[in-house]
């Protein structure tokens, strides 16, 4: 991959539905679950199978008092297994030995050393960016300039036979093949801004990719250009040939970040430096440019972490036709790649930084190593048939064998049983041979990650078929999958881990009771024309819900408030077994009175009689009153042309809220009670009628109580002179 693309990249690096109390199952198989853990001193293998990875040691390339480079962009090793190591943003090319010991080799005056080589003498080759220059350097550290392409960008070296030095460049898209002695031509041109990867074929022909349409070309001994594939995609990020003469191409796309204004970024994230705007590529495809003169620290945008993504695959490419698509990722861009003994292919992914490889005869890739960096940008051969995998972000040396580890731990993701939960058993399907184990450990809490509230590890069970998790109740769950062998034992796989477990019960919620019509049903209901009494069929509506999902029934009852000195009634049960959050209720023959409606549910439905638990809520009080008012003439009087009386008006459940009275043929007039409110349930009421005739008069009395109910009375009045 070319350092046009992954600069950029590298540098912009850095609640469940509810259900019924059962007993419920967490399965993890497959690479996609398996995935969602950690891996640790294992690997997950191409069919989705866990087992024991190479083991791994981890060298820092700190030197003295010099940090770590923050970004490895390749790597190369000699005969004598030392490696070298070219870095950004110092131009440091890095060595270490065989054991372990790190210092800087030789230091060009450009910023970034994005191509290295080995010729046939151990001299490296040294390609530099930008002002590309390449430097031969002797293997007692002594370094001169080897050729000046006149191309800004050095992105790959590859050396044929006879020491011939083949250098991929950029801004365009040249190909250079130099003899031993330092003389040098261009090879080939492509219609292409930049030339991203290099790998020597079987016969000495040269395979080129190429960044821009993302095409693999192959250049004959006689310098005759193929085109070998045509990618969809935007860059060969890395090729690699087996002995066969198979080919592998890596092919990356920049997914570009949602562009915002300039000052909304820099509001959000003070840090950010680096726009993305580094003309080093056609437009729209940043590079390096700009990181001339800006010191050895860049700081990073967050935003742009989050933004700049790639997606990825590798290819198989067969002499004659019928490429494969291997392997493929929406997520993870390929930063490296390299081709074993064993005619193994690994790579290495990010973010995160991952080791991955497709084994001999496969179409898949299995995953060997995650390394707490963000991406995994350069591999090179180890002693004993090993690799030796550098990351960035920051820089970082792991190094690993070819034979499988004695031991690793899968860490599983945390599992959320939605409230707390009792734990079952656990069971596992591996394949493990004499000396080959697999154990299973759990830990459990009540906080999303675990910290130092949550348990201690259990004690190993080894029982696949079923063994009891030995951790206590609690919200959260995980597993430790240990694997483990013996001397020549093969590794143990683990295909399947099954746990058991079951929410403790909790209470359903029954909320909102409501009786329908409410009196007053709206302002003015009183009014109404037609409408005396409380209707005999009333609607009762409730909300319930519980935290479990289980299924609820409901059981409706009433009950006759206290009035005055009276006790409250029993309730009564209007319904029960309902499943649907509302019923009727009639109350042609319930008495007057005040009445509450409780609404009682039972989660009994999904849980036996000794663990179901209920939940009840009422109304608020509901009238239910049709009878009329009692009216009375307390008394009367008239003379000199005035009509006097005293009435009262009283009802047993519902307030008086309306009198009128009617003198003879006279229009009827509304008369308010002594308080000048209508609102109890006894009213007193004195009136006085001008202009009233001597002689006898026929006075009537109508009243009117809440629920609409009415009474009328009429009294004769004699008026004197």
């Amino acid at each position: 991959m070319s350092g046009r693309l992954r600069a950029a990249l590298l540098l912009a690096a850095l609640a469940s539905p509810a259900r019924a109390v059962e007993t419920r199952f967490w399965e993890v198989a497959g690479g996609e679950e398996f995935l969602q853990g950690d891996l640790m001193g294992v690997a997950l293998t191409a069919a989705g199978e866990i087992v024991l990875a190479p083991d791994l040691d981890s060298v820092s390339l700190t030197v003295g008092a010099t940090p770590p480079p923050p970004f490895v962009w390749r790597a190369v090793r000699d005969r004598k297994g030392n490696l070298f190591v070219g870095s950004g943003i110092r131009g440091a090319v890095y060595r270490v030995t065989p054991a372990g010991e790190v210092s800087i080799f030789f230091t060009v005056p450009e910023l970034e050393v994005h191509a290295l080589a080995i010729d046939s003498k151990d001299r490296l080759l040294v390609g530099s960016s930008p002002s590309g220059r390449v430097y031969r350097v002797t293997p007692d550290g002594k370094g001169e300039t080897f050729f000046e392409p006149q191309e800004r960008y050095i992105w790959d070296l590859a050396v044929g036979r006879n020491d011939a030095v083949y250098i991929a460049t950029g801004e365009h898209g040249m190909l250079f093949k130099v003899d031993a002695d330092g003389e040098g031509k261009a090879w080939f041109d492509a219609d292409e801004p930049h030339l991203a990867a290099l790998a020597i074929d079987v016969d000495d022909s040269v395979l080129v990719g190429s960044s821009g349409t993302a095409i693999v070309y192959r250049i004959a001994p006689d310098g005759t250009p193929h085109t070998l594939f045509d990618a969809d995609g935007q860059e060969i990020a890395g090729l690699a040939v087996l002995p066969s003469g198979l080919v592998f191409a890596a092919v990356n796309t920049l997914i570009p970040p949602e562009k915002k204004p300039k000052e909304e970024r820099q509001r959000n994230d003070p840090e950010e430096t680096l726009a993305g705007e580094f003309p080093s590529g056609p437009p729209g495809l940043p590079g390096v440019e700009d990181l001339t003169g800006r010191g050895d620290e860049l700081p990073v945008g967050r935003a742009q972490q989050e933004t700049l993504k790639l997606r990825s695959a590798i290819y198989r490419i067969p002499a004659l036709g019928d490429t494969r698509k291997i392997w493929e990722s929406a997520e993870e861009g390929v930063h490296s790649l390299l081709v074993t003994r064993e005619e193994q292919v690994l790579f290495g992914t990010g973010v995160p930084a991952r080791l991955r490889r497709i084994d001999a005869g496969e179409e898949s890739a299995r995953l060997l190593a995650r390394f707490p960096e963000s991406q995994l940008t350069a591999l090179a051969a180890a002693e004993r048939g090993g690799v030796a995998a550098f990351t960035s972000n920051q820089g970082r040396l792991y190094r690993g064998s070819s034979e499988f580890g004695e031991s690793g731990d899968y860490l599983s993701a945390v599992r959320d049983a939605g409230g707390n939960a009792r734990w079952g058993k656990v069971a596992w399907s591996a394949a493990a041979e004499a000396g080959a184990r697999v154990e299973i450990a759990t830990r459990s809490g009540n906080s999303a990650r675990p910290d130092a509230t949550w348990s201690e590890w259990s004690a190993a069970a080894t029982l696949s078929t079923g063994s009891p998790i030995g951790s206590p109740p609690g919200r959260y769950l995980q597993f430790r999958a240990r694997l483990s062998r013996l001397g020549d034992a093969p590794t143990p796989s683990l295909r399947r881990v099954s746990l058991s477990y079951q929410e403790a019960n909790l209470s359903p919620q029954v909320d909102d009771v409501r009786v329908a019509p409410l009196p007053p049903a709206k302002p003015g209901a009183e009014d109404e024309p037609g409408r005396e009494g409380t209707p005999a069929a009333l609607k009762v509506t409730w909300s319930a819900s519980d935290p479990n999902g289980d299924v609820l029934t409901y059981e409706v009852s009433t009950r006759r408030e206290a009035i005055g000195a009276t006790e409250p009634g029993a309730w009564q049960r209007l319904a029960r077994g309902l499943r649907e959050t509302t019923t009727s209720w009639d109350t042609t023959s319930v008495p007057a009175g005040r009445y509450r409606v409780r609404v009682r549910a039972s989660d009994v439905a999904d849980n036996d009689e000794a663990t179901a638990l209920l939940h009840e809520a009422s109304s608020e009080p509901i009238v239910v009153d049709r009878d009329p008012p009692r009216v009375e003439i307390v008394s009367t009087s008239g003379q000199g042309g005035l009509l006097r009386a005293t009435l009262r008006a009283t009802d047993a459940v519902s307030a008086v809220v309306r009198c009128d009275v009617t003198l003879d043929d006279r229009p009827s007039i509304r008369v308010r009670p002594a308080d000048g409110l209508d609102d109890d349930a006894e009213e007193r009421y004195e009136i006085t009628l001008p202009d009233v005739a001597p002689g006898n008069h026929q006075l009537r009395v109508n009243v009117r109580d809440r629920e609409g109910n009415r009474a009328s009375q009429s009294v004769t009045v004699e008026v004197q002179r």
